[in-house]
This record gives C-alpha cells, structure tokens and sequence, in this order.
C-alpha cells in the first residue's frame, strides 16, 4: 500500500469520526433542549402554583378584612342605636320626673296619696311608733294626712318628723320616707322612688311600646314579682 492508500484511509477514518462526533452531539444537543424544556416547564408550573397559591391567600385575607370590616360596622351601628335608644328611654323617664311636680299641685288627691302612703310605708315597718318626713313645702299637708293615717293604723303612733326635711324640688318631686322609732330602718315612698320602681319593673313593654319588638316579645310581658323591698313601696299612684 502507497502513501496515497494511506492518507485515503486516514481521511476516511476521520471524516467517520467527524460524522459520529457531530451526530453525538446533535443527539447531545437535542437531549439537553428537552431536559431543559421539561425543567424549565417543572419550574413553570412550580411557579404558578406558588401564584396561586398566594392569589388564594391574598384573597382569603382580604375577604376576611371585609367580613371583619362589616362586623365592626354592623358593632359600631348597633351600638349606635342602642345608645340613641338609651337616650329616648332617659328622656321619657327625665319628662315623667318632671311630671311628678305637677301631682302635688291637686291638693286634694295629693294629700290622700301622702295619706295611702304613710299607711303602706308604716305597715311595712310594723312598728307600733313610726316617723315620717317630707318636704318642707309639704309639711302642712302631710300634718293633715298623718292625722289621717293614724286614724286608719290602729295602735299605731305617726309623727311628722320636724327636724329633718326632705330635699325640696327638683331633688325631690313629693311623696314622703317613713322610718321605725329608731330612725334605722326607712320605707322611701318618696315619688322619685315610686317612678324609679315603675320605670326598672316596665322597661321591657316601655321598649316595646317605643321601639317595637320580635314576635316573641310581642307576647304578654307579665311584671317581676315584688321582692320584699320593694313591697314597701308597690301602691297605686
């Protein structure tokens, strides 16, 4: 074999080694592209799972600031009304205070109430001697009606207490406060106190009558059993 065979043969040899080379690293190449596809799409879809994953909790917070925002705002409404509601119920009750003054200007019918209630007031006590005081203004018309009371209390001693005076008006709208012969224990049938018991036992139907109510509380509203302070002072007005 010549030199010419020879180098024929290298070139061939080497031309076989060029194409095997450059169809291994085509096959190399395209390997690399997939594998590279496939983990840029891995990472892709990794991605977009995160996205939506936070979208989701972006969203859950947000709807939960609004649910949170609209119970703050149903809250501070309510309290809204509720206290517009106390407001309306402390002017009815400031109006019917202020109404108390006007019983003591029927002479008449108010000296028979101070009557009924030094009799309720000295009843309760059970004392044999009780003591009664009133406003200066009323002390003339409650002498009258103590005189009326001992004649109905038998064997019992009514004396207008002439020392000690109750507040006199707006402090106190009338009526009078009756204590045993100690002066410890005292029946307050004042009418401040009677409106108090009036207005805490009729809240309820009050609050009906202003701001209506549920079905429910649509039904008869029986009053709270008296409690044996409060007996003391239960007397029709």
């Amino acid at each position: 074999m010549n030199q010419a065979d020879v180098d024929k043969q290298i070139n061939q040899m080497v031309q076989f080694i060029k194409q095997e080379a450059s169809e291994k690293a085509r096959e190399i190449a395209i390997a690399a592209e997939e594998e590279f596809n496939i983990e840029k799409l891995a990472l892709v879809d990794g991605e977009k799972v995160k996205i939506a994953k936070e979208y989701e909790r972006k969203e859950t917070t947000v709807d939960t600031a609004k649910k949170i925002e609209a119970s703050t705002s149903r809250n501070a409404m309510r309290l809204r009304v509720l206290a517009a509601r106390e407001e309306a119920m402390e002017t009815v009750l400031e109006d019917a205070r202020r109404r108390l003054g006007e019983v003591s200007g029927d002479a008449r019918r108010y000296k028979d109430l101070l009557r009924a209630l030094i009799v309720q007031g000295a009843k309760k006590l059970g004392d044999k001697n009780v003591i009664v005081r009133c406003r200066e203004s009323d002390a003339a018309v409650v002498r009258e009606s103590t005189v009326a009371a001992a004649a109905e209390l038998v064997g019992v001693s009514v004396t207008l207490d002439e020392s000690t005076r109750l507040p006199a008006a707006p402090a106190c709208s009338g009526g009078v406060e009756v204590a045993n012969s100690t002066g410890q224990i005292v029946c307050d049938n004042t009418l401040d106190a009677r409106l108090r018991i009036a207005y805490e036992q009729n809240t309820p139907l009050i609050r009906e009558k202003m701001f209506g109510g549920s079905v429910a509380s649509k039904a008869p509203v029986a009053p709270p059993p008296a409690t044996s302070n409060d007996s003391a002072n239960l007397i029709s007005l």
